[in-house]
């Protein structure tokens, strides 16, 4: 019996960092929040411990297993990967992840300029690019599934938890008009 609250540990991308119910004010919380908040009402003590990150992918969570997964010793691992994988790259991933970092001490200037170029690459140039040049994903069928049964071996072998797995949910209108063939991508993977 354990003698301290038990451990959900969540992994995933952007969706799994930000995404929350509607809400009318900020104490609502996210989804992790919330889920926590839900346990503790019911009288089960859980601490939800969200290590999702912003254009997350699975071998994030592989190479950093022992500092993200380790050594929260989760009793339970809800994994959430597989937007980032499998939408079609327009940009490599080290360009596209210095493009979409968060810089809150930047001066004013500088963040709306970078906000200005991000919308218009994202909205504009990117979708073209995708239908017209017929970009390929950032991860074949194949290296999304290995790379996901490696991460789901690891958690079985080294932490023993109870694993949940979110598959990739249909996107919106919004996402296809951005990531053109996205829809279809979800539907093979």
């Amino acid at each position: 019996m354990l003698h301290r609250p038990v451990r959900i540990l969540i992994l995933g991308s952007s969706v799994s960092y930000r995404v929350r119910p509607p809400r009318q004010l900020r104490e609502q919380g996210t989804y992790a929040e919330r889920l926590e908040q839900m346990f503790w009402r019911e009288g089960r003590p859980v601490q939800v411990i969200n290590k999702a990150v912003r254009a997350g992918v699975i071998p994030q969570a592989v190479t950093g297993f022992e500092q993200v997964v380790l050594r929260h010793s989760p009793d339970v691992v809800v994994v959430h990967y597989g937007i980032n994988e499998i939408v079609p790259r327009f940009w490599p991933r080290p360009i596209h992840i210095f493009l979409n970092k968060p810089r809150p001490l930047a001066g004013k200037a500088s963040s709306e300029c970078l906000r200005l170029f991000n919308g218009l690459v994202n909205s504009v140039i990117a979708p073209a690019a995708i239908r017209w040049i017929r970009l390929s994903p950032w991860y074949s069928p194949q290296r999304f599934r290995r790379e996901l049964e490696l991460l789901l071996q690891m958690i079985e072998k080294e932490t023993k938890a109870l694993t949940c797995v979110i598959n990739v949910a249909p996107t919106t209108e919004r996402i296809e008009t951005l990531l053109p063939g996205a829809s279809d991508n979800i539907r093979s993977y």
